[in-house]
């Protein structure tokens, strides 16, 4: 899956999903493809999106692997990214944790 790498997003990588219901200890969502996942719920977290606009959204880990490896554990929160070019966004704290660097070569401008 194509994700947005944003070194300006200082909160949770975040992951599409819509219709997405708390069930005590599980989130239900539809995410890409129109695929229907239940992970457990970890916890929730409240993204300021602007203009004074909260949004509370629930967290879920994923298991992940970006090119040749592989990352447990990963939390995402879940959101409505339909208005967005990429499913998927890793913010600047995971990018931090693996010691990755971004290469802004090649970037279209």
């Amino acid at each position: 899956v194509k994700a947005k790498v944003d070194s300006g997003n200082e909160a949770f990588n975040v992951l599409h999903g819509v219709d997405v219901q708390v069930n005590g200890n599980e989130v239900t969502f539809t995410t890409i493809d129109n695929k229907t996942l239940t992970k457990p719920f970890n916890d929730t977290i409240t993204i300021h999106i602007g203009s004074g606009v909260k949004e509370e959204r629930p967290l879920v880990s994923f298991n992940i692997k970006l090119q040749d490896k592989s990352y447990n554990d990963v939390m995402f929160s879940i959101a409505d990214r339909t208005e967005n070019e990429e499913p998927v966004l890793v913010g600047e704290p995971f990018i931090k944790k693996i010691n990755a660097l971004i290469d802004v070569n090649g970037l279209e401008s």
